[in-house]
């Protein structure tokens, strides 16, 4: 058996809880989703059914393999009280005064916990591919409620094996690369399915056709932004954005775009009886040298508007062009992004 420990902190608060939402509570469960979510939409395979045996060999299923990784999230001294899920309290209760912000058991920023990885079976991959795709995930989400609206952020400040040294001129570099190398599990000839131009990651602009062929959420790109002085008043500018995105954002008719219709909007919605998880990944990562920065990652937004379950999928994509995505991205960071 090989064994790894990563010694991490927390950098947003993190609201993870069982059965009993007024308690928080570390769930390596949480940690193990994350990092298939990131496996599964880094990869641009068309084959989903070689996609799902992939992930089935890396990660074990229900049915034939067992899983090759265990986790295990150690709390130590983690301290955690209740706190509001939302920042923008006043403003959201005045408009809305029927409603109030529920409030949830949550670990604080700065408080610090750790991840032991165990390789039991001579299957899967090594076990540096595992630290690094908890790495990896680690910048591209959070664990918990609101994880895609910078909750639940985490940062490797030690382990036993090597981590990189990740500073905001690497950073990128280094997450193209793994990204690329999760694309080699499923083509082995997948060396550039990701690069990096103009400090913005995308899909490489030889593969069109798997681009615009792809009928599931995969990343489209991912950006840094500017550096975050404050955390909680960042958390505020994201909670803010949020709403005002679909209170005050019009987006203009052209020719190559149409507005969200119906209420559908990319970045996320939950109505009676129907919700959609944002297409706009919000996390928070510190670099080598102690720099906060926010990790954007715009994922495809495919959602279903089939009102008859006895009726042939209606799946609509929303925000081709991204701008509903870089308006909200824009409120968020004050200024044209």
């Amino acid at each position: 058996m090989n064994k790894e420990t990563l010694n991490c902190e927390l950098i947003t608060p993190m609201f993870s809880s069982g059965m009993d939402t007024r308690k928080a509570e570390l769930r390596a469960s949480e940690l193990k989703a994350l990092m298939r979510y990131v496996y599964r939409i880094s990869n641009q395979t068309l084959d989903t059914q070689q996609l799902y045996e992939e992930e089935a060999r890396l990660f074990g299923d229900a049915e034939k393999h067992a899983s090759p990784i265990r986790l295990q999230l150690v709390a130590g001294n983690l301290k955690w009280k209740s706190e509001p899920l939302l920042l923008h309290r006043e403003k959201y209760e005045t408009k809305y005064p029927n409603r109030s912000i529920p409030y949830r058991g949550c670990f604080l920023a700065k408080e610090t916990y750790s991840i032991v990885l165990r390789k039991f079976l001579n299957k899967g991959e090594e076990l540096s591919f595992y630290r690094n795709l908890v790495l990896l995930s680690l910048i591209l989400g959070g664990m918990g409620k609101r994880s895609r609206r910078g909750r639940g952020c985490s940062s490797i400040i030690s382990a036993d094996g090597s981590v990189p040294n990740l500073t905001r001129e690497s950073l990128l570099p280094w997450m193209t690369e793994q990204l690329n190398l999760l694309n080699a599990t499923t083509d082995h000839s997948a060396s550039s399915v990701y690069t990096m131009e103009k400090g913005i990651i995308r899909v490489d602009s030889k593969r069109v056709e798997t681009r615009d062929s792809q009928k599931r959420p995969v990343i489209e790109e991912i950006r840094l932004g500017k550096t975050i002085k404050d955390i909680y008043q960042f958390l505020l500018q994201v909670d803010l954005a949020s709403h005002e995105i679909k209170d005050k954002y019009k987006p203009k008719i052209r020719d190559n775009y149409k507005p969200p219709t119906n209420n559908l909007f990319a970045t996320g919605y939950a109505y009676t009886g129907s919700k959609f998880a944002s297409s706009l990944l919000i996390s928070v990562t510190r670099t080598s040298e102690g720099e906060l920065l926010p990790v954007y990652t715009f994922v495809k937004a495919f959602v279903d508007c089939t009102k008859n379950k006895n009726q042939k999928p209606d799946i609509q994509l929303l925000d081709t062009d991204y701008e509903e995505r870089n308006k909200m991205i824009s409120l968020i960071e004050g200024g044209t992004f």
